[in-house]
């Protein structure tokens, strides 16, 4: 847990993703940063039947993600979120009479995450169905770190002598 930045980035188009995130990857492992185990994550669509005038139209996105693999993820176009264990995705399969997946949407993104002093960093590819779209880099900082700073920066102003003033 801790504070996170990811970054979309679009290589240039004489280079594949593989040799884009072989290089980053080379790039961190030379200054020093572990491999850790590599992560995916998955989001795929699905569609409300038109048969069905109440849910005609309606959508959701079902994500799952090597992090958490014993839970499903479902945000709908209402935008309510759904936590469940990953037995949601034998329910969905019998919902095809009213939801069906759509295949063309599905988007993956997969890579390998890295830790370097107080830092994980994630390097991936995201594709769209087939197609290469960008790479994600996603930074974490380690809460542990924050908190630790946290409280130096705490300790350091406590303990600040009351004789001090600052005048002006």
């Amino acid at each position: 847990m801790g504070v996170s930045f990811v970054l979309h980035w679009y290589p240039p188009p004489t280079q594949t993703s593989t040799q884009i995130e072989e290089a980053l990857q080379t790039h961190l492992a030379n200054i020093g940063a572990k491999t850790l185990l590599p992560w995916k994550m998955d989001c795929e669509q699905y569609t409300g039947l038109t048969n069905l005038s109440t849910i005609s139209g309606k959508s959701f996105q079902v994500i799952h993600t090597s992090e958490n693999e014993s839970l499903s993820f479902g945000i709908s176009d209402q935008n309510a979120v759904i936590i469940s264990e990953r037995s949601f995705d034998t329910i969905l399969t019998k919902l095809t009479d009213c939801y069906v997946p759509n295949k063309l949407t599905r988007i993956e993104a997969k890579g390998k995450k890295f830790e370097i002093g107080d830092f994980a960093i994630k390097v991936g590819s995201i594709f769209l169905g087939p197609s290469f779209k960008c790479m994600v880099i996603e930074v974490i900082v380690n809460y542990l770190y924050l908190l630790q700073l946290k409280n130096f920066i705490q300790f350091k102003l406590l303990s600040w002598p009351s004789s001090c003033s600052v005048s002006s």
